[in-house]
């Protein structure tokens, strides 16, 4: 300990008891934010603390995170290493067990079913299908005239050069009925039926159930009572009705099938015709185990004008429904809604056929010539049905929320949204994958301290399987606590080698993007105004508004600075201080080059004195608060002595308070560096 150090711990006995001393609120993200353990990733850092051991109290769950994606990363990229794989089959199926129990699965769930629910759920996360998002025949024309164009391949269609232009619009149409317009036509909707409808259909009637309340795990029990909603009828008001209480009228309107589940538990929910789930409450069967058809009617949104009636029909409905054998409700579910996907593309692709007029007149003369021409033409010909729209970025995000569920707060919600609307034409995977990368980095900082070596946002569902996954866990689970403990040496080595402008650069866009410098910052403008601040020498004369008076001169500061004590104790104070809404509460003594601060701040205190204090007799050992913070502060996170998120609200309350803050390396500041005490009035 040099001999500054030494006269601070002398002169540090106490805080100034005197101080009005505030309540201190860290803004500090990274300590605050805690990953929920009913996410895919929250889930994750779960099953990596089980592993470690007691050890993992210490540790940042960023840590753990980053540590838990480097082996199964190892695992994914030598599958011929036994330890590896052995390794990241303890921490999958740790990190399933985890996701089963913070989402309450039931006793029906068994391990293969859960190993099962988990790996489907991060492979949906990280490899999402695309939205069925289709082109109609005059924007598929008028792609194929500019690649015919770009190619140098004729496409006038006027056999005689003519004085004037074709116009464009006669031109696409002509090549409306191009057969290879048609063939593309009807082929994109054939490849992405066999390609991705299966998988879009299982996310988003998964993502749907979960929204309604019925988890994933859920879906994969058997209910105990099935009953299948064979037709619902509404008729308009004013239909005839037979004594009996047959209806005349034939204007009635069928609202698909449907079927309601007792789940085990009691829980009744109803899948309609698209897949989509409603939990249902209230009475829903009746004494002799049939359906109620309120509750039916209830179901679809719909208010029986006797709803406290037998059950029988209402005044505008008719209910059809029967008992069936009990299948898995997501069987069911996903059934429903890939049936209705389908005949939703269907019905598009007739809609948006966009027939010719030479089309539209043969479809009048010939007999069946519209189904010798999607015959022809459509290899996918099906009936139609109903429509169910989607959005890639409504997609992408849904996909995020699975795997992250609030991770970062709001805040880390909102970077995920804008991060994934920035990618909206790079493909939903691409989407994602950004949306997650911008969620991490604002949960953790640490992140943009990995870039590259790796990145920290590279999740990977391993290739295991069944019988790899299920094998005894005896063995395999102290190779998995050693593969985390070498995983977060390296994790820790290379964040302590990592460049600090990384992280520095990360601040400054999270500030920029979010506002939090000022509506007008950009990473640029943040990073000139802390630089030209970091790079200004400290004044001859600073200020402190503090309580005192002339026969007890003495700045104490609170900081415990005892034998072994370093500068980085006085540095993280600091830090900790700026970062903070309400000060340290005397530990660190802020001082300020601006007069006017210093007084605003002593007016606050009890018996209010300003204290000029002269910097020249201590050259070196008084340090603005930017350059402690760019100079410093990126090593002290790459230490683990403060939280990135510590830093980054440092750097935002300086941008945004502008108090010339400077703070004194020694603790207390001794008398001799005091020239002037003066009264500041009440």
């Amino acid at each position: 300990m040099n001999s500054r150090a030494a006269a601070a711990t002398a002169d540090i006995a106490k805080a100034d008891q005197t101080s009005a001393c505030r309540p201190t609120a860290l803004q500090t993200p990274d300590v605050d934010t805690q990953a929920d353990p009913r996410s895919l990733i929250g889930a994750r850092i779960a099953a990596a603390r089980v592993l470690v051991g007691p050890k993992a109290k210490a540790m940042g769950q960023d840590n753990l995170l980053f540590a838990a994606n480097a082996v199964h990363r190892k695992a994914q990229r030598s599958p011929r290493d036994y330890d590896a794989r052995s390794a990241s089959i303890a921490l999958w199926r740790e990190e399933a067990a985890a996701w089963a129990r913070a989402n309450d699965a039931g006793p029906g769930i068994g391990e293969a079913t859960r190993l099962r629910a988990y790996q489907e759920q991060w492979s949906l996360a990280l490899d999402p299908p695309p939205v069925p998002a289709f082109q109609d025949r005059s924007a598929l024309a008028t792609a194929y005239v500019l690649e015919r164009s770009a190619a140098g391949l004729p496409y006038a269609i006027a056999q005689r050069p003519s004085p004037t232009p074709v116009p464009v619009k006669d031109l696409i149409e002509h090549y409306k009925d191009d057969p290879e317009v048609r063939t593309r036509y009807y082929g994109q909707f054939a490849r992405y039926i066999e390609s991705h409808l299966d998988r879009f259909s299982t996310l988003s009637a998964i993502a749907d159930a979960d929204r309604a309340g019925v988890h994933a795990l859920r879906l994969y029990e058997a209910p105990t009572r099935l009953w299948h909603v064979e037709e619902v009828t509404q008729f308009p008001s004013g239909a005839h009705r037979l004594p009996s209480g047959a209806i005349l009228s034939a204007s009635g309107r069928s609202l698909g099938p449907s079927f309601i589940a007792e789940l085990p538990g009691g829980q009744f929910v109803h899948v309609d015709a698209r897949g989509t789930v409603k939990r249902l409450a209230g009475a829903v069967v009746r004494a002799d185990g049939e359906l109620h058809a309120s509750a039916v009617l209830r179901a679809y949104g719909l208010a029986a004008q006797d709803p406290g009636g037998t059950g029988g029909p209402g005044a505008e409905y008719v209910v059809r429904a029967a008992r069936r054998d009990a299948m898995p409700l997501r069987e069911l579910v996903i059934g429903q809604r890939k049936q209705a996907l389908g005949t939703a593309i269907t019905q598009w692709k007739k809609d948006n056929y966009q027939a010719s007029w030479g089309e539209s007149i043969m479809g009048t003369i010939i007999p069946f010539y519209d189904v010798y021409h999607q015959l022809k033409w459509d290899p996918g010909y099906r009936v139609q049905f109903e429509d169910i729209a989607w959005d890639s970025v409504g997609l992408a995000l849904t996909v995020a929320s699975v795997a992250m569920i609030g991770l970062g707060g709001p805040a880390g919600v909102a970077a995920a949204a804008g991060a994934i609307r920035a990618a909206v034409g790079q493909g939903v995977r691409e989407m994602v994958k950004a949306g997650l990368r911008s969620v991490v980095r604002h949960f953790s900082l640490k992140a943009l301290l990995l870039q590259g070596a790796r990145e920290a946002a590279d999740f990977v569902v391993p290739v295991f399987s069944a019988r790899e996954l299920l094998r005894g866990i005896g063995h395999l689970a102290p190779l998995g606590k050693r593969a985390m403990l070498t995983a977060l040496k390296e994790t820790a080595a290379t964040m302590q080698g990592a460049d600090p402008r990384l992280l520095l650069d990360g601040i400054y866009e999270h500030l920029a993007r979010t506002g939090a410098a000022g509506k007008t910052a950009t990473p640029e403008s943040i990073r000139r105004t802390l630089q030209a601040a970091a790079a200004r020498p400290v004044p001859s004369r600073v200020y402190r508004g503090h309580s005192g008076n002339a026969g007890r001169k003495m700045l104490q500061a609170g900081v415990s600075i005892r034998p072994g004590t370093t500068g980085d104790d006085i540095l993280v104070a600091c830090i900790v201080h700026s970062a903070s809404t309400g000060g340290s509460c005397g530990k660190v003594l802020s001082l300020s080059a601006d007069r006017s601060v210093a007084v605003r701040f002593g007016k606050e205190r009890p018996e209010p004195h300003l204290f000029a204090i002269d910097t020249t007799s201590a050259p070196g050992d008084f340090r603005t608060v930017e350059d402690i913070l760019l100079n410093e502060g990126p090593r002290l996170v790459q230490q683990g002595k403060i939280q990135p998120g510590t830093l980054r609200a440092a750097i935002q309350n300086t941008l945004l308070h502008e108090e010339s803050e400077i703070f004194y390396m020694g603790g207390s500041i001794p008398d001799r560096l005091i020239k002037t005490v003066s009264a500041l009035p009440a």
